[in-house]
C-alpha cells in the first residue's frame, strides 16, 4: 500500500502541481496522517518538492523553479486565476474596470493587486484618470492558465476521486 500511495501522490501532483496537502489527501482518499507520512519521505527523497508558506504546504514535481511555483499558486487559487484571466482577455484594466469585470468587492481585488504587484505579476502604468494595470509577461500567464486549467481539479472529484488514475497506476 506504501508504494502504490506515493505512486499516486507523485501521478497526481505532476498533473496538478501546486497541490495543498488537505487537497491532495481529499484527492487521493488517504487520512492526513498517511499523506503527510507519504509526502515527507517523498520529499526527503527528492521525489517531490514541497513548500511551506502562509500555512500550507505545497507539492510540487521535482525541477519546478520558484518563479513558476509563485504563478502555479497563483492559478491554482480561484481568485487570482480569475484576475489574471480578466488581464489576458482585456489586457490593461483599472482595478474599478477588474472589480466591475470579477464582480469580486473592491478590498478583495486591491488585495489581491497589491500582492500581484509585489510578486512582480503585474505592474503599473499611468492612466488618465486612474492607475492601469497590466500582466507584466503575459505570454507566460497564458501559459499557466493553459496548462494547468482549474477543470482538472473538477474532474479529478467525480464520484471517486482519482479512480481513473488508478487504471495508469496498475
Amino acid at each position: 500500500m506504501k508504494a502504490e500511495g506515493r505512486v499516486r501522490i507523485k501521478l497526481l501532483v505532476s498533473l496538478r502541481p501546486g497541490l495543498h496537502l488537505r487537497e491532495l489527501q481529499r484527492q487521493i482518499g488517504l487520512s492526513f496522517s498517511s499523506i503527510r507520512y507519504h509526502v515527507t519521505k517523498l520529499a526527503k527523497e527528492g521525489e517531490i518538492d514541497r513548500v511551506d508558506g502562509n500555512g500550507y504546504s505545497r507539492i510540487f514535481p521535482p525541477g519546478v523553479d520558484s518563479a513558476e511555483k509563485i504563478l502555479l499558486s497563483l492559478v491554482r487559487n480561484g481568485t487570482d486565476h480569475k484576475i489574471l484571466s480578466c488581464f489576458l482577455k482585456e489586457g490593461s484594466l483599472s482595478q474599478q474596470w477588474l472589480t466591475d469585470l470579477t464582480r469580486l468587492a473592491k478590498s478583495t481585488i486591491s488585495v489581491h493587486l497589491a500582492t500581484l504587484l509585489e510578486l512582480g505579476v503585474v505592474r503599473t502604468k499611468a492612466g488618465q484618470e486612474r492607475k492601469i494595470f497590466e500582466l507584466t509577461d503575459p505570454a507566460k500567464i497564458e501559459t499557466m492558465l493553459d496548462h494547468y486549467p482549474q477543470v482538472l481539479s473538477k474532474a479529478t472529484q467525480i464520484h471517486r476521486p482519482l479512480g481513473f488514475l488508478r487504471l495508469w497506476v496498475r
